[in-house]
């Protein structure tokens, strides 16, 4: 008789079910140590969430998520340069993975690197091109650049594909501003406080990456 094991396989978004015998016991392995560090992480336990996901990477040096998971950790506690190291090494690991291409955007943006950041989140963009964050996020690089034309087109971009994003609506109340646009930037801060007040905003869905 065989033993079903479900994988869930969060890239594609799918739960798969296989044999245990057909299982690279190490990838399994490496899985599972990954999927507790997700919900240290979700539990705010980021030092032991470091301590497993960093197992999981020795279980399997080419888990590109697990990569990607150490570099939320060390996002978290502001340890830029350790955050970027693992985001990079994501994005090697796997060249179409376009979470990790906004993640390294975010790491150089808090690191002062701006002639990277743009093209960073470009890629993301490219490999995303429905993802309000990814979107927004470039916009409030351009915004660093003080790019206010391009910065706002980000923003309006990232409303269009999700209207009660708020925090987009607020990025892009500071362009408007920035552009002398006054008063369709009270617009959008007021819309911006209306989606919290009615616990509409979904903002705080896309916190945790």
């Amino acid at each position: 008789a065989f033993e079903f094991v479900h994988v869930f396989l969060e890239r594609d978004g799918h739960d798969v079910e296989v044999y245990s015998s057909d299982i690279d016991h190490t990838i399994y392995q490496a899985r599972l140590l990954y999927e507790r560090a997700r919900s240290l992480l979700y539990r705010d336990k980021t030092d032991d969430a470091i301590e497993v996901v960093s197992e999981a990477i020795g279980s399997d040096p080419s888990f590109a998520l697990a990569y990607n998971l150490r570099g939320r950790c060390q996002k978290t506690k502001e340890r830029w340069d350790l955050a970027l190291t693992d985001f990079v090494r994501a994005t090697e690991l796997d060249p179409e993975f376009g979470e990790a291409y906004r993640n390294v955007g975010n790491a150089l943006y808090y690191l002062n690197r701006t002639d990277e950041m743009i093209p960073t989140f470009s890629r993301a963009i490219e490999l995303m091109p429905e993802s309000a964050l990814a979107i927004n996020n470039r916009g409030f690089a351009y915004q660093r650049l003080e790019k206010w034309e391009l910065a706002l087109a980000d923003h309006a971009r990232a409303i269009e594909l999700d209207p009660n994003y708020a925090e987009a609506h607020s990025d892009k109340a500071v362009a408007l501003k920035s552009l002398g646009r006054e008063e369709e930037a009270d617009e959008h801060e007021r819309i911006a406080t209306e989606l919290k007040r009615k616990g509409q905003d979904t903002s705080a869905k896309k916190l945790f990456y």
